[in-house]
């Protein structure tokens, strides 16, 4: 081949691809080990593939980036582009509110990354698309029109506000079409005048304007009334439509009966539609009806009924008003949408969907479905949220209890925060629902890194200190500059100007007078810091009300030192501003409130009456007021995060009012009941000796160096020295000496630190957030046995495990154990006690295995593996060091006793705090044999893909090869 052409015409000689060919012989992609631009502009400059007999390394490559479509293509990051700029700038460019920020582009790649949308123009391609006669010249026309680009809606209607639901459905119509460069209509879908308001229309547009889009134009369903009305009366014309005299309630229930006015005459059903038009009917006397291909459980749609109320835009000039089912196709052919994205419920409506294009022979676009977004302890249907608000249990829309997008702005959650909290679930049709916590804690990520400290006092508690001007300070005039952020945080330069005066304001609960040893607050006797100004206080006498409660501490104060060391320092306000502090929580008490089995008496009495906390006489500091705006954010210091409420502004007769947005993070019973891992291992680290370079000695084996001749003063012998040695560091579990011993220290309670260094083994951490964002996606069957091959199925580990590099399997850690709520049969190589509690609270369970490196490799790709003709290994058992961990049952070993584990179960949950789900043990078989790498396979098993088959070893000396494994371990564990 001398040459290989573009469609462009651009030509690339041999030597080019010669040299192209070796380069790729080195790396994946044209840019190293990830995906470029530079690899979607060359791709396009193929016409073909090349050669794989002359070009192999091009070939291979060629062929890999053909498995992404241009969507996935087009987001590979640019080496130019901002995007690895803002991955490669230096900490300070990053820090703060930019450092939050995700491009429209990176949004996608997280939410789409993994979905194959069809190309423009070839709808005819999809699942269940429908073709005519005429459906290439549509597709042809269409296209055109479009001018190659896609199209998207959002549709909602204008019934009520909009709430973190149809934040996924913006994120995903806008995001689609701006990421390949199309445009997206915001779509009023106002065909029932019955609920709607022109009210809610303005709050829709500014909710997607706050999410960051802006739409390609604002349409209405009502724009195409009179279009909508000539359709129908084509469709009764080629008899495909029918009015029908059935009520409501004869045409509901599984599988009804057809109408009985389903074979009308075609001329009745169009003189009484136009009789329906002019009002001869009333409401519910007559629908129009459309003659679908009835399939099962399916009837014919209603597409116009009467209604007698004026619309918001149209006003009397209608009695009729077309349905959804049968709005929703025509306004999206008629706005040419390439894309019609809407929630699964819709999926069953594919058929009728593209019934009705066809039917009027008008291009038809391609239906998607993804699933919505559902969250605990709250409902979001506006039927119901209305009856919270006509109830009083809330306010309004906008009660920051509820989940509307108004609400979560008002609360003070930035749209960012939503829109990098969708695109972590990802775009999946699998049903879940969303714990809040998991969303609280995107919030806190986020704000811990844009809110500025300050301080407030909730409910104060009055210090008077004796020696203020002792200590120079000057009343009514002394100030400290405090930076805003901490420097690990934020390199910001920001300060505020705070007031220190005579009179301070403390929390009450930092103030106890009898307290227990763990107390290291303020008491009669222990003095506390007071954050900023480095002093110390102690009490000298506290003054009562009538009622005997403390109402001032008279305290003196003292520079904090190494004779002066409080065991605490606490935040305090001096001339501070009176304000309201709003504490908001769950709005209910159930995790599903609208689920009968949980709550037979419906959502309304399951409503947390701790939902509200109002403390009137809270203080913050006076530095904060001077420039404050509505929705400004803060941080106040052991508090929370808190935000202005924009809708109670201070006026002559008000306090300021702040809404908590979101708590700071807390130990729970479990996180404090088991100490972590990384504690341990810091307390062991910080009170181990240390050892200087000078003082090593040669290691153990270590390689001698013959002489030979180096710069001065550089030891020229034949042996090693210090700065020789690997790493120029000894290995952990070593001290150098006169004599070569084990580190001789104790670790109870720990058996990874039994003094046997080949414990020491590399496992790929995957916290419980992780795993419960898997399962929250669909992509773990949590009914089946969830291993390591179920894990690297899913791609999270692509790239991460290796077991060829000594890799052992999975560490399953502790991260989001406050969160984790789905019942699973885990199984992994090593955890810890807090992530086994987890797991079992929520009514799962979990044991560690041990795999042996083949065994791991089968099941890092089990298709791969297959694939090369291998039979299924057979598990070795565990080596001597690890055989402890796998026979303890705390540890969930899968040698242990099953009755020692069932006793430590209940002892774990005794000593954490939960109940442990009770009844006969759930997964009970799916559980795996030691000897078994894939459950309900065999080792020594052939397994073809191509044929569907499982062939067994037969010869004797297979059998016993691969049959003989388990004894081998029994009578190992004897």
């Amino acid at each position: 081949m001398t040459q290989q052409k573009n469609p462009n015409g651009m030509k690339m000689t041999n030597k080019e691809l010669t040299e192209l060919n070796d380069c790729l012989s080195k790396f994946a992609y044209l840019r190293g080990f990830l995906p470029s631009q530079d690899d979607q502009r060359l791709f396009k400059s193929f016409s073909s593939a090349p050669p794989q007999n002359e070009y192999l390394n091009i070939a291979r490559w060629y062929n890999h980036v053909q498995t992404y479509d241009d969507v996935e293509r087009s987001i590979w990051p640019d080496k130019s582009s901002n995007i690895v700029k803002e991955e490669t700038a230096p900490k300070k460019d990053r820090v703060g509110e930019d450092s939050t920020k995700m491009t429209t582009q990176k949004r996608f790649a997280e939410m789409f990354g993994h979905l194959h949308f069809h190309e423009v123009g070839q709808n005819d391609t999809t699942e269940g698309y429908v073709r005519t006669e005429n459906t290439e010249r549509l597709l042809r026309e269409h296209v055109k029109a479009v001018g190659g680009k896609v199209v998207t809606r959002f549709p909602p209607e204008p019934n009520g506000i909009l709430h973190i639901g149809h934040a996924k459905a913006i994120n995903i119509d806008f995001g689609l079409a701006k990421a390949r460069g199309g445009i997206c209509y915001l779509r009023l879908d106002d065909t029932n005048p019955e609920k709607e308001e022109e009210r809610f229309v303005q709050e829709i547009v500014d909710m997607v304007n706050w999410l960051g889009y802006s739409p390609y134009k604002i349409t209405h369903s009502s724009d195409y009334f009179d279009q909508l009305f000539s359709w129908a009366l084509t469709l009764i014309r080629k008899n495909l439509a029918y009015i029908c005299h059935q009520s409501t309630d004869e045409m509901r229930g599984f599988n009804p009966p057809p109408s009985p006015w389903r074979d009308r005459p075609m001329e009745e059903s169009l003189r009484l539609f136009q009789a329906m038009k002019n009002g001869a009917f009333d409401e519910g006397q007559a629908t129009l009806r459309l003659k679908i291909t009835l399939e099962d459980s399916k009837q014919d749609p209603v597409a116009y009924r009467v209604k007698y109320l004026p619309h918001h835009r149209t006003g009397d000039k209608w009695c009729i008003y077309p349905t959804y089912d049968y709005t929703h196709c025509l306004c999206d052919s008629l706005e040419n949408v390439t894309h019609s994205l809407c929630t699964k419920e819709f999926q069953a409506r594919r058929s009728s969907y593209y019934w009705l294009c066809n039917a009027l022979d008008i291009y038809c676009p391609v239906q998607w479905e993804f699933a919505r977004l559902n969250v605990n302890y709250t409902v979001v249907s506006k039927r119901k949220l209305l009856k919270l608000i006509q109830a009083g249990i809330v306010d309004d829309w906008d009660d920051p209890r509820l989940f509307t997008l108004t609400a979560l702005r008002r609360r003070g959650v930035p749209s960012e925060t939503v829109n990098k909290f969708i695109a972590h679930l990802g775009l999946t049709v699998a049903q879940s629902s969303i714990d809040p916590a998991m969303f609280d804690a995107f919030l806190r990520d986020y704000l811990n890194v844009t809110a500025p400290r300050t301080m407030a006092v909730l409910e104060p508690l009055r210090l008077r200190i004796t020696n203020y001007r002792e200590l120079g300070f000057i009343p009514a005039k002394s100030t400290l500059r405090v930076k805003q952020f901490p420097s690990s945080i934020n390199e910001s330069t920001d300060e505020w100007e705070i007031a220190f005066d005579e009179f301070v304001y403390i929390e009450q609960a930092d103030f106890r007078e009898v307290a227990e040893k763990s107390y290291r607050r303020l008491t009669l006797e222990q003095p506390v810091g007071l954050r900023h100004v480095n002093l110390a206080v102690k009490i000298d006498k506290v003054e009562r009300d009538e009622h005997g409660n403390p109402i001032e501490l008279v305290v003196t104060a003292n520079p904090v030192s190494s004779e002066c060391k409080p065991k605490a320092f606490i935040h305090w306000v001096a001339r501070p501003v009176l304000c309201e502090v709003r504490l908001y929580d769950k709005l209910f008490i159930h995790k599903n409130p609208e689920d009968p089995a949980e709550v037979p008496g419906g959502f309304l009495t399951d409503i947390n009456p701790n939902s509200l906390h109002v403390l009137s006489n809270a203080m913050v500091d006076e530095s904060i007021i001077r420039t404050i705006r509505p929705l400004d954010r803060f941080q106040f210091e052991r508090n929370g995060f808190f935000c202005l409420d924009p809708n109670d502004s201070r006026s002559s007769e008000k306090k300021f009012v702040f809404n908590r947005i979101v708590s700071l993070p807390v130990k729970t019973p479990l996180q404090k009941a088991v100490t972590s891992a990384a504690e341990r291992a810091l307390d062991i680290v910080g009170n181990a000796s240390r050892v200087r370079l000078q003082d090593l000695r040669d290691n153990p084996g270590a390689r001698t160096v013959g002489r030979q001749v180096r710069a001065k003063g550089h030891n020229q012998s034949g042996h090693t020295i210090g700065e020789l040695q690997h790493a120029s560091k000894p290995p952990l579990g070593w001290v150098w000496g006169d004599y070569y011993k084990p580190w001789q220290r104790s670790f109870d309670g720990d058996r990874r630190f039994n003094g046997d260094i080949n414990l020491r083994r590399e496992y790929i951490p995957i916290s419980l957030v992780e795993l419960q964002r898997l399962i929250d996606l669909g992509w773990l069957d949590t009914s089946r046995l969830v291993d390591i091959a179920a894990i690297c199925a899913t791609k999270l580990l692509e790239q991460k495990f290796k077991p060829e590099l000594r890799q052992f399997g999975i560490h399953l850690t502790d991260e989001g154990e406050e969160i984790f709520s789905t019942p699973i049969n885990l199984e992994v190589q090593w955890t810890s006690c807090t992530a086994i509690a987890a797991i079992e609270r929520a009514g799962g369970r979990i044991r560690t295995a041990y795999y042996d490196t083949e065994s791991l490799k089968a099941m890092s790709d089990a298709e791969k593996w297959f694939r090369t003709g291998k039979p299924i290994p057979r598990r070795k058992h565990p080596p001597y060091s690890l055989m402890e961990y796998y026979m303890d049952p705390d540890h969930r070993g899968y040698l242990a006793n099953p009755e020692d584990i069932e006793t430590s179960r209940v002892r774990l949950a005794d000593i954490v705090g939960y109940t442990l789900v009770t009844g006969p043990p759930p997964f009970e078989n799916e559980q795996k044999r030691p000897d078994q790498v894939f459950l309900g396979l065999e080792p020594g098993q052939l397994v073809s893909l191509e044929d569907e088959k499982v062939f067994e070893p037969t010869h004797p000396t297979l059998v016993e090869y691969y049959r003989g494994e388990e004894q081998q371990i029994a009578d190992t564990i004897r």
